[in-house]
C-alpha cells in the first residue's frame, strides 16, 4: 500500500526521513520522483476510469445489468470462506458482544446504574462512554479495512488504544471480583445474579474485544512501509490505553480510599479507627454513606473488593454524623392501621427517627396548622386529667392533600375520643380493631392510631385546595407527684408534621387546685365560680420541641379517686375477689372496684452516683447548662463522672465530680457516640454500693446496639434514670435487648428547662426525702362504704386503669390481640389493637348514590369507597365468571412470545448478512436495503426489542391486574 494515504502530504514523510541518522538525499530524491509518478499515474488512471463507466453508463440496456449482477454473485461465490469467518468473528467479538453486555447490565441492574450515578455520576458517565467506545471503534476500524481506507492517524489510534484499554482494564477488574464472590454482598439482590454470577464470562468476552481491536489495527499496521508509522501506531495505542486505565483507575480509586477508611474506622482498636475516623470527617463523606446505607450497590467496584454491610454502615453513619440513619418516606399517604408482625404492630420497633419518616413523611407546601388550643380539666387530688387539643388544618396548596402528625403522649396517658368537623358537620369518631381496618379502609378517611410507646398518628380527611378542617382529639393523661403537697402534668407534644406550625397556639387549663405559674407568658387566677385557671399563648417551639409541665398544688391525700367496675375489668382479675365473700350471703353488698392510692417510701441517700454523660456532638448545646446543674447536687454524695466517648478519652474511668468539672471543657465532643459501653462500666461500678446511682444524660442514640457486653453477677443493681436532652430521643427497650440488666431506665421529670430538671431530680437524693409511687388496682369492699367521686374523675380513672392493663396485655408473651382489641374498644381507648376512624359524609353519600349490581341472584352492589367494590348477598351457587383478565393476559402472552421469536430471527439475519455481504448495500428479507453498518444497528435493534417486548407487556398487565373490577 502507498505511504502516501497515510497523510494528507509529503510533510510528514520529509520530517521523519529527515530525522533519521543514515539519511541519504539521493536515495530521499529517487523515491520523491517515483512518489510523484505514481501520483500522476494513479490520477490519469481514475480519470479514464471515470471517463469509460460514463460511457458505458450511457450505453447499458437491461441485459447488460443483469449481467452485471450475475458477474457479481459469481466474485461473491468465489470469496473465501476465512474472509467471512474473520468477519462474522469481528462482529461478533468486537461490536455486538460489547452492545448487549452494556444493554443486558442496564436491563438487568438498571438500579444499581442508578445508584452508581448519583454516589458517583462523573465517574460512571466517564465509564459508560469507554464502554460504548469499544463497539464504535471497531466499527469504524472494521467498515475503513473493508473500504480499504487505511489513513490512521492520531485520533483513531488513540480510540483504538481507548478500546484496548477499556476491554482490559474491565477484564482484570471482572476476574478480581470472580475470584472474590464468596464475599460479594452484591450477590443477595437476585436481579444482579445474572451479571455478577457470571463475572469470569464477561471477562473472556471483553478479552476476546480487546485482541479483536488489536487485530484490526495489526492489520492495518501491515500496510505500513516506513518503521515509524509503525511505531507511532503502537504509541497511539499505548496512549489510549494508558488514557483508559488512569480513567476508570482513576474512577474508583477514591471510592476505594474510602472504603477501606470506612472499614479501619469500625476497627475496636482505637489506634486503627482513630486515624480513620478523622479522615472521613475531613472528607465530608455523608452523601456516600447516606447511600451506602440505603443501598450497598451505590459502592460499585469498591464494594466488591471491600464488602460493607449496611448495619456495619448505619453505625458508621451514626459515628460520623451524631444521628441514627433512616430511610426517609417520601409517600404522601400514611397507612392509620401500623404493619402487623408475628408480634407487635412494626411501628413499636422503630426508633424515633424511624417513627417520624414512616408515619409522616416530608413537608406539604401551603398544608398548615392554622390556630389550635388545649383545654384541660386537671384533677391534682385524683392525679388524673382530661385534655382536649382542638386543630385547625388550612390547606393553601394547589393540590388535595392530608395533614399528619405524630403526638407523643406521656406515659400511661390514653387517647379516649376524636371528633372532626367537616362542611360544618359533627363526625365522631368510630373505635375499629387495628387487624379488621384493611378490609374497612376505604370506608373511612382520617382517624388517630398508636404507633407504639407513646407515639400516636393524627391524620384528618384530605383538604382540598383553599378549604379549612378542624379536628379534635381528647386524651386522659395521668398527673406525677413531686411531692404530696404538689402534682404536675406534661402537655402532649407534636414530635413531626407534615404541616406548618406557624399558627395561632392557645393553652387554657381549669381545676379546682392552685396553679404554680412559673411562666411569665401564661395568665394564672379564679374565676367568678371558684374554679382556677391557667391561659396563655403557646409558642411554636412549646408546641413542637419543648413540652411544657403545669405544676398544680394539691390536698396531701393518699387515697386517690375509686369508682365501680362495670364488668370490663372483672375478668382479668378473678384472683382479687376472695372465694369467701363471693360466696357470703351479703354478697350484694360487695363488689369489684377500680382503686387508685398513693405509696410512700422513704428515699435513702445513694451511696454512690455515677453521671454517665454522652460524648456525641450535640452533648456540646447542653455543656453549661450541664455543668451549673451538676454544681448544685447536695454535699456529701460520692458523685463520679463518666464521659461515653470513643474519640475522647479525657474522662474515660470515674472521676471525681470537682475533678471532673474542671475537664468537662477539654472534651471534644464530636460526631455519635455509642453509649452502651460506658453505661455497663458506670453500672458496675455503681454497683459496688447496695444504694448504687446511674444518671445518664444523652442525645440521640443508634435504635438496637449489636456488641454484647458482660455485665458482673455479684455486683448491686443500681437505680437507673435517663435524661435525654431532647424527650423524644429517650431509648427503646430493644436499645437494651442484649441487656435486661439496663433495661428498666427512668426517664426523668422534664419541664423544659434543663437546670430546673435537673436541679429538681438531685433534691431527691437528700436522706430521709418521701417518696411517693401510684399503684392501681382492682378491690372487692362493701360499696356503701365508697367516698363519692365526680362523674368526670371516674371516666379518667377507668380509661387509666385500661391503657395499664392493655399495655399490660400487649406486651406479655401469650398476647392475644384479639382480646385486647376487645378490651380498648369496651373501654374506649386507642391502643396497638384499636384505632379510631372518621366515616365521613362524602363516603356515606356514595352508599346511596351508586347503583346496584345487575344479574346477581338476590344480591347488591354496595360501594366501600372510591374504587373498591364488595358484592354482598349473592347467590354462589351458581357459576361465576368475573376472571376474563386472566383469558386476555393469556392471549397477550401468546402475542408477547411470538413477537420476541420473530424479533430476534429478523435480527439475527440482519447481523448475519451484515457478517457475509461484500457488497456495500443489500435487501434484508427482501424489503428494505441497507448498507453493512445499517444491518449490525437493524439487527442488534431488532433482538433488544424483541427480548424487551414479553417484560413491557407482563409489567403493562401486572399495573391493569390491581384495577377496580367494576369501574
Amino acid at each position: 500500500m502507498n505511504e502516501h494515504i497515510e497523510a494528507s502530504d509529503s510533510s510528514e514523510v520529509t520530517a521523519a526521513a529527515r530525522s533519521k541518522s543514515n539519511f541519504n538525499p539521493g536515495r530521499f530524491a529517487a523515491q520523491t520522483l517515483e512518489r510523484g509518478r505514481r501520483t500522476h499515474k494513479d490520477d490519469q488512471t481514475e480519470a479514464n476510469t471515470e471517463d469509460k463507466t460514463a460511457d458505458k453508463t450511457q450505453e447499458k440496456t437491461e441485459g447488460e445489468i443483469e449481467d452485471d449482477l450475475k458477474r457479481r454473485i459469481e466474485d461473491d461465490k468465489t470469496n473465501p470462506i476465512g474472509e467471512k469467518l474473520s468477519n462474522l468473528v469481528v462482529l461478533a467479538s468486537g461490536i455486538i458482544i460489547p452492545i448487549l453486555i452494556p444493554a443486558l447490565f442496564v436491563a438487568v441492574s438498571h438500579k444499581r446504574l442508578v445508584l452508581l450515578l448519583l454516589s458517583r455520576p462523573l465517574e460512571t458517565l466517564a465509564t459508560i462512554a469507554l464502554c460504548l467506545a469499544i463497539p464504535m471503534t471497531n466499527l469504524k476500524l472494521h467498515r475503513a479495512i473493508c473500504k480499504n481506507n487505511f489513513v490512521f492517524g492520531i485520533k483513531p489510534g488513540i480510540a483504538a488504544g481507548l478500546a484496548i484499554g477499556t476491554a482490559l482494564s474491565i477484564t482484570a477488574a471482572c476476574l478480581v471480583g470472580s475470584s472474590l464472590s464468596a464475599n460479594n454482598e452484591a450477590l443477595k439482590y437476585a436481579q444482579d445474579s445474572l451479571i455478577l454470577g457470571n463475572m469470569w464470562l464477561i471477562s473472556l468476552l471483553y478479552l476476546a474485544s480487546a485482541f479483536t481491536t488489536l487485530h484490526l489495527v495489526l492489520v492495518i499496521r501491515k500496510t505500513k512501509e516506513l518503521d515509524s508509522a509503525r511505531r507511532r501506531i503502537l504509541a497511539y495505542l499505548l496512549m489510549g490505553a494508558s488514557a483508559a486505565a488512569a480513567v476508570l483507575i482513576g474512577g474508583e480509586l477514591p471510592t476505594l480510599v474510602s472504603h477501606y477508611y470506612e472499614r479501619q474506622a469500625l476497627s475496636t482498636n482505637t489506634k486503627t479507627s482513630a486515624p480513620a475516623l478523622s479522615f472521613l470527617r475531613k472528607a465530608n463523606c455523608e452523601r456516600q454513606l447516606r447511600l451506602l446505607c440505603a443501598d450497598n450497590r451505590s459502592a460499585g467496584f469498591a464494594g466488591l473488593l471491600l464488602p460493607l454491610k449496611p448495619i456495619e454502615a448505619e453505625r458508621l453513619y451514626f459515628i460520623l454524623e451524631g444521628k441514627p440513619f433512616v430511610i426517609e418516606n417520601k409517600s404522601e399517604k400514611s397507612n392509620l392501621a401500623p404493619i402487623e408482625t408475628s408480634y407487635l404492630n412494626q411501628t413499636y420497633y422503630m426508633n424515633a427517627e424511624q417513627l417520624k419518616n414512616f408515619a409522616i413523611g416530608t413537608k406539604t407546601p401551603g398544608l398548615t396548622l392554622a390556630r389550635s388550643t388545649i383545654n384541660g380539666n386537671l384533677h391534682p387530688d385524683s392525679l388524673s386529667a382530661t385534655l382536649v387539643w382542638t386543630m385547625v388544618f388550612q390547606n393553601d396548596g394547589p393540590a388535595p392533600t392530608s395533614s399528619r402528625a405524630e403526638l407523643s403522649l406521656p406515659d400511661g396517658a390514653a387517647v379516649t375520643g376524636a371528633k372532626l368537623w367537616q362542611d360544618g358537620e359533627a363526625i365522631e369518631g368510630t373505635f375499629l380493631a387495628s387487624r379488621n381496618h384493611t378490609s374497612q379502609q376505604f370506608s373511612y378517611e382520617g382517624g388517630v392510631s398508636e404507633l407504639g410507646r407513646g407515639k400516636y398518628l393524627l391524620q384528618s380527611p384530605t383538604l382540598s385546595p383553599d378549604s379549612q378542617v378542624k379536628m379534635q382529639v381528647t386524651m386522659v393523661m395521668p398527673m406525677e407527684l413531686e411531692q404530696l403537697e404538689s402534682a404536675q402534668i406534661r402537655l402532649p407534644q407534636i414530635v413531626d408534621s407534615n404541616f406548618s406550625l406557624e399558627g395561632e397556639h392557645n393553652l387554657e387549663l381549669l381545676s379546682d387546685n392552685t396553679f404554680e405559674n412559673s411562666y411569665q407568658a401564661f395568665t394564672s387566677g379564679q374565676r367568678e365560680d371558684g374554679v382556677k385557671f391557667l391561659s396563655g399563648a403557646l409558642t411554636t417551639e412549646q408546641v413542637e420541641s419543648s413540652p411544657l409541665s403545669i405544676l398544680c398544688k394539691r390536698h396531701p391525700v393518699t387515697n386517690l379517686a375509686s369508682c365501680k367496675d362495670i364488668g370490663v375489668f372483672k375478668n382479668y382479675f378473678r384472683s382479687s375477689i376472695p372465694a369467701t365473700q363471693e360466696q357470703a350471703a351479703d354478697k350484694a353488698r360487695y363488689g369489684l372496684s377500680l382503686i387508685r392510692q398513693i405509696e410512700q417510701t422513704t428515699a435513702n441517700a445513694p451511696g454512690r452516683v455515677v453521671v454517665v454523660v454522652d460524648g456525641s456532638v450535640e452533648t456540646s448545646k447542653y455543656l453549661d447548662q450541664i455543668k451549673e446543674s451538676l454544681k448544685h447536687i447536695p454535699s456529701g454524695i460520692p458523685v463520679s463522672v463518666l464521659v461515653a466517648s470513643n474519640d475522647d478519652q479525657t474522662i474515660s474511668k470515674p472521676e471525681d465530680l470537682k475533678v471532673a468539672l474542671g475537664k468537662l471543657d477539654n472534651v471534644n465532643f464530636t460526631g455519635g457516640q455509642e453509649n452502651l459501653k460506658t453505661l455497663v462500666k458506670a453500672a458496675e461500678f455503681a454497683g459496688h454500693t447496695k444504694e448504687g446511682v446511674v444518671l445518664w444524660l444523652h442525645g440521640r442514640q443508634p435504635a438496637f446496639h449489636k456488641q454484647i457486653y458482660i455485665i458482673s453477677p455479684f455486683a448491686y443493681k443500681p437505680a437507673l434514670y435517663e435524661f435525654a436532652y431532647d424527650p423524644a430521643e429517650a431509648v427503646d427497650r430493644e436499645y437494651f435487648k442484649n441487656h435486661s440488666e439496663l433495661s428498666t431506665f427512668t426517664t426523668v421529670t422534664r419541664s423544659g428547662d434543663q437546670v430546673a430538671d435537673l436541679g429538681r431530680f438531685f433534691r431527691r437524693w437528700q436522706a430521709g426525702r418521701k417518696e411517693y409511687s401510684v399503684v392501681a388496682k382492682i378491690g372487692y369492699s362493701p360499696l356503701a362504704q365508697e367516698s363519692p367521686t365526680p362523674e368526670a374523675v371516674q371516666k379518667e380513672a377507668k380509661a387509666l386503669m385500661a391503657r395499664s392493663l392493655s399495655t399490660q396485655l400487649i406486651e406479655s408473651s401469650n398476647r392475644n390481640p384479639a382480646a385486647t382489641a376487645a378490651l380498648a374498644a369496651r373501654s374506649g381507648i386507642v391502643s396497638l389493637d384499636s384505632t379510631i376512624l372518621f366515616d365521613t359524609s362524602e363516603r356515606q353519600s356514595l352508599r346511596t348514590n351508586l347503583p346496584s349490581l345487575a344479574g346477581a341472584t338476590n344480591g347488591t352492589l354496595s360501594p366501600q369507597g372510591e374504587e373498591a367494590i364488595v358484592i354482598s348477598g349473592v347467590n354462589t351457587a351458581g357459576t361465576v365468571r368475573v376472571n376474563n383478565l386472566a383469558n386476555l393476559e393469556a392471549l397477550i402472552n401468546l402475542i408477547a412470545n411470538f413477537c420476541e421469536v420473530t424479533f430476534v430471527i429478523v435480527g439475527g439475519v440482519s447481523l448475519l448478512n451484515a457478517a457475509t455481504i461484500k457488497s456495500a448495500t443489500t435487501k434484508l428479507l427482501g424489503m428494505m436495503t441497507l448498507d453493512r453498518p445499517g444491518l449490525v444497528v437493524a439487527g442488534t435493534t431488532l433482538i433488544i426489542v424483541g427480548l424487551a417486548i414479553p417484560g413491557v407487556l407482563n409489567f403493562l398487565v401486572a399495573s391493569a391486574r390491581d384495577a377496580a373490577l367494576f369501574n
